[in-house]
């Protein structure tokens, strides 16, 4: 599906302030998201496998993995997008003092 400029912009005014932005940076099979603005300090990696029980490939080469969120609903777009910047950077600070405890 093509998404044309003025359905882009109406999504944009549609969304308001809840909004995700990111860089998205793919790295061989695997895709690093860099959040920007409340979420600054969180990245993701993420890997889309063909099947459940298809082996993982290793992380990119100076990537370290702190932990494993895909059933943590706290880092769905849609939950993060909703959101209030207040909200957002609490997350993120939570997110990695949960893995230094």
């Amino acid at each position: 599906m093509v998404v044309t400029d003025e359905i882009a912009g109406a999504l944009f005014e549609a969304a308001g302030d809840h909004r995700v932005e990111k860089i998205r940076f793919p790295i061989g099979p695997w895709t690093l998201d860099r959040f920007l603005g409340d979420l600054d300090g969180l990245a993701l990696l993420e890997i889309e496998l063909e099947q459940e029980d298809q082996e993982l490939p290793d992380p990119p080469a100076g990537v370290d993995v702190l932990r494993e969120v895909t059933d943590d609903k706290r880092f769905v777009s849609g939950r993060l997008a909703a959101l209030g910047p207040k909200e957002r950077r609490k997350l993120v600070r939570k997110a990695y003092e949960e893995v230094e405890e």
